[in-house]
């Protein structure tokens, strides 16, 4: 699948949970579970061996420190849509830099493409020889 090379104006439409490459995510820290939030993770354990996910995701509203140790399906997308766009990103920037790292040579002028620059197709151009 081919992606647009200019400059990035909207996220991709097929990872919908990143704002990259616009801006930066934003992940909340994942924790350990304490001492304290161990009682709370027996119920919520308890409420799932049960089936009753209406007490359990009650139990996670009402106690937001405790899905900070919880590592979902949502955490999980996240971070996937995340490494995909980044992983185009950079696949998008090295299909460049092999498509015009080497010298050109127009007249008796030689041109180098010296830098990529940004999620765009900006180059620096320095002439050479003469």
């Amino acid at each position: 699948m081919a992606y647009n090379l200019e400059e990035f104006t909207e996220r991709h439409v097929d990872t919908p949970l990143t704002n990259f490459p616009l801006k930066e995510d934003i992940f909340d820290r994942m924790s350990d579970i304490t001492t304290a939030l161990l009682p709370l993770i027996n119920d919520y354990n308890r409420y799932m061996n049960e089936n009753d996910l209406l007490e359990a995701n009650q139990l996670l509203a009402s106690n937001p420190n405790l899905l900070n140790c919880f590592f979902n399906t949502e955490k999980y997308n996240r971070l996937r849509d995340a490494v995909i766009a980044l992983e185009r990103h950079r696949l998008d920037k090295k299909h460049m830099e092999m498509l015009v790292g080497n010298k050109t040579s127009v007249g008796d002028d030689t041109i180098t493409f010296l830098a990529y620059k940004k999620p765009s197709a900006d180059f620096t151009v320095v002439i050479e020889g003469g």
